[in-house]
């Protein structure tokens, strides 16, 4: 087992997954701010549904493609609705929403468009960065990207802070 060698990471994996999994169960949890008590008290009372966010998927290669059924698997659950899902190769993202489900979209701008709740799992940092702004006008503002890609954390930490202050996307 290859990640048998790289036990320093097999923790971090553990902090996405239960990550994404939140996310995927009510990620309304990451548009808000902790309330307060007299605030929890009162929302307590609201009988309206959170809105529902859509959450989609970009970078569908060994590790995204699983990451994105789970992902949806727990959308679908949390009655959210299916995840959506887009790839640089068209046909992998194609396949994968006609195999489990889930919706595609043709590029990352067009889910980008459509989903509050964005995860990228490409191969470094720069693919990340090419590819938010390439499409940074459609994105959403107040959108939540979660950055899975096993890139360098400060690169994409600079990218997130520029995201934040000019189009109040939170990476």
């Amino acid at each position: 087992d290859r990640w048998a060698r790289l036990p320093r990471r097999r923790g971090v994996h553990r902090v996405v997954g239960t990550m994404l999994r939140r996310v995927a169960r009510d990620p309304s949890v990451f548009f808000q701010r902790r309330p307060s008590l007299r605030a929890a008290r009162s929302s307590s009372l609201s009988t309206q549904p959170p809105p529902k966010k859509r959450l989609g998927f970009y970078g569908l290669g060994t590790m995204g493609s699983h990451i994105a059924t789970h992902m949806h698997k727990h959308s679908v659950a949390a009655g959210q609705g299916p995840a959506l899902v887009a790839s640089r190769t068209a046909s992998k993202a194609r396949a994968l929403a006609d195999e489990r489900g889930l919706e595609y979209r043709a590029d990352f701008a067009a889910l980008a468009r459509d989903c509050d709740v964005l995860a990228l799992c490409l191969s470094t940092t720069a693919d990340v960065e090419t590819v938010l702004t390439d499409a940074i006008d459609a994105l959403r503002r107040g959108a939540l990207i979660i950055d899975v890609t096993s890139g360098d954390p400060d690169a994409t930490a600079a990218l997130g802070d520029a995201l934040a202050a000019s189009h109040g996307v939170r990476l």
